[in-house]
């Protein structure tokens, strides 16, 4: 299992919401409180909430009011601690996140905004593990709303997620699938990066732990189309014995990817089990295992337009 790191070293504290963030906190709530028809959460919620005037905040908007936390209460420059601050606490707790335009004013008050980002990530995911539950949680959520500001990690952050990932797999598989998830979909040329690993492994025949298999299957649902990433899907079906329940994962696998060509190599498998299967006794347990990997690998032929075995 992976080291996620010294987290006395590592501590991180997030900060409390002090009484004006709280107003802020309620200002949204009391808003999504008015948000009744489905038309009205289709919107962009957060948008449309920092633009009008509230009671709540005194008549001012909420960027109006986050503007005026930030500075101080006066007209000059904000004061980076202040609105470092607000962000963090509406990032990290739950249904509250901030607008772009909020997110872009911050980040112009930033002396460099790509180095308080990578510094604010491996901070969180090095307390992901830790003793500390409420801040583990708070940390991820942080993590979570970051991904969506657009720009994502930079590419030196990938190995602190799969790392992290790879440390995380026993403990919480949740947050280590997630942090997977993230290294791919999120950070600089993760899903290249991952592809490149991934397809060396299965070339030298390496074998793929629970991190690879889990990042193989987050290639497959991304949506890019990749021919390594193909050919690895051609030679683990190939290549698993027809009686190993892997077999099946890696048949779903080729589902997800949804490339029509894999029919091809699918039908020849799936051919070669139910050759075997006929030679079994039905009630023989490793017959049953080999029926059900083929009826699969015949659902996923249908699933890409190609003619059952079955």
């Amino acid at each position: 299992m992976g080291d996620i790191g010294d987290f006395e070293k590592a501590a991180f504290a997030l900060p409390e919401p002090d009484g004006e963030i709280l107003r802020l906190m309620t200002d949204f709530t009391e808003y999504c409180d008015t948000l009744v028809t489905e038309e009205d959460n289709a919107a962009n919620v957060y948008e449309n909430w920092i633009a009008r005037k509230s009671d709540t905040l005194s008549g001012l908007t909420p960027f109006e009011f986050i503007k005026n936390y930030a500075c101080g209460g006066t007209s000059g420059a904000p004061v980076f601690e202040k609105y470092e601050k607000l962000v963090l606490c509406m990032l990290s707790r739950g249904v509250y996140s901030l607008p772009d335009e909020v997110l872009d004013d911050f980040f112009a008050a930033c002396e460099n905004p790509d180095d308080w980002r990578e510094d604010i990530t491996r901070k969180c995911l090095a307390n992901l593990g830790g003793e500390d539950r409420d801040l583990a949680e708070s940390c991820f959520m942080l993590l979570y709303k970051l991904s969506e500001i657009p720009g994502g990690f930079g590419d030196n952050l990938y190995d602190d997620f799969i790392d992290t990932a790879n440390a995380l797999m026993d403990k919480n598989e949740d947050y280590a699938s997630d942090l997977l998830t993230t290294a791919v979909a999120f950070c600089g040329n993760g899903f290249e990066k991952t592809v490149e690993t991934l397809a060396e492994k299965v070339a030298a025949k390496a074998g793929l732990g629970p991190v690879e298999t889990k990042l193989l299957a987050v290639l497959c649902i991304n949506g890019k189309r990749d021919e390594r990433l193909y050919t690895m899907l051609r030679s683990l079906v190939k290549t698993t014995d027809m009686f190993d329940s892997e077999l099946e994962f890696y048949f779903e696998l080729v589902k997800d990817y949804g490339d029509p060509r894999a029919v091809t190599f699918l039908r020849t498998k799936v051919n070669q089990m139910r050759e075997a299967y006929m030679t079994l006794n039905a009630d023989d347990k490793a017959a049953k295992v080999l029926f059900e990997n083929a009826y699969r690998g015949d659902s996923v032929i249908k699933y890409l337009g190609g003619a059952g075995l079955f």
